[in-house]
């Protein structure tokens, strides 16, 4: 099981960055960036932190995704045996966040490409483009088409089955980002229980530069572009239509990924 779960990542650093435990409360939270992560990981520590009595404060968004000046755990610090056996046990609450999908790549392109950033350089060097090159979201687009581990070399713009292991994970609850408020706000609930006074941090609202501006991207993306974005990423935009559906009480739950069919669970 963990080596299938160690393939979705680069590596095992990056595996272990993206999953944050709580032994205490007892669930595992699996990242999936570009979907309020930011939001998610700094509420989930801080309200941890809050009942156990320690002092939690992040003076930038850096220290949100320090995960040493946190209090949530990762698999190889609580051991991959404990860890594996976790995944299997009832008592262990386990969730996630998707987004749909071409906002979500709208999103990581115009964050971390539409600059000479290291995801710039990166990707350039992975298409054999000069390493300082601008690119262009039809750039972007035909390359990640070009090939998979394209498409999943960089956690921002990666399959989100696969960045959040949702073949190999029974998960208790999948929130939405377009739902992001109710969707934390129950989790906070089924963690802490429901007179536990837990606050929502969101980054947004406390480091402007967190704002998405993935919009203006997405509503000037030509027509052929968005089918190909939609294309290399289907198993999402399937993963998205039948979440919705599932929260909006349609009785079709069936859930097909690049891996099989499974059911979705049920919101909160």
């Amino acid at each position: 099981m963990m080596e299938k779960l160690i393939r979705n990542f680069n590596d095992e650093t990056e595996f272990n960055y993206s999953i944050h435990i709580s032994e205490e409360f007892r669930f595992i939270y699996f990242n999936n960036p570009k979907c309020a992560c930011t939001t998610v990981k700094a509420t989930l520590n801080q309200s941890c932190a809050k009942v156990l009595g320690k002092s939690l404060h992040y003076d930038g968004m850096q220290d949100i995704h320090n995960r040493q000046k946190n209090v949530l755990l990762s698999p190889a610090q609580i051991g991959y045996k404990n860890f594996e056996d976790k995944l299997s046990d009832c008592n262990y609450f386990k969730f996630c966040f998707i987004r749909e999908p071409i906002r979500r790549v709208a999103s990581a392109f115009q964050d971390k490409l539409t600059w000479n950033s290291q995801f710039r350089v990166a990707l350039n060097r992975s298409l054999v483009r000069p390493e300082q090159a601008e690119i262009s979201f039809e750039q972007f687009a035909s390359g990640v088409a070009s090939d998979t581990k394209i498409r999943d070399m960089d956690e921002h713009w990666r399959l989100q089955c696969k960045q959040v292991c949702f073949d190999f994970v029974k998960f208790d609850k999948v929130g939405l980002f377009e739902n992001l408020e109710a969707d934390l706000v129950a989790i906070l609930r089924q963690i802490f229980s429901a007179e536990a006074d837990s606050e929502i941090f969101d980054a947004r609202t406390h480091f402007r530069e967190n704002v998405s501006k993935g919009d203006r991207v997405r509503s000037s993306m030509p027509a052929d572009v968005r089918a190909l974005i939609e294309y290399v990423y289907r198993d999402d935009v399937e993963l998205h239509a039948t979440l919705e559906k599932t929260c909006s009480g349609a009785s079709d739950s069936s859930v097909t990924t690049n891996q099989g069919s499974r059911s979705s669970p049920s919101p909160l």
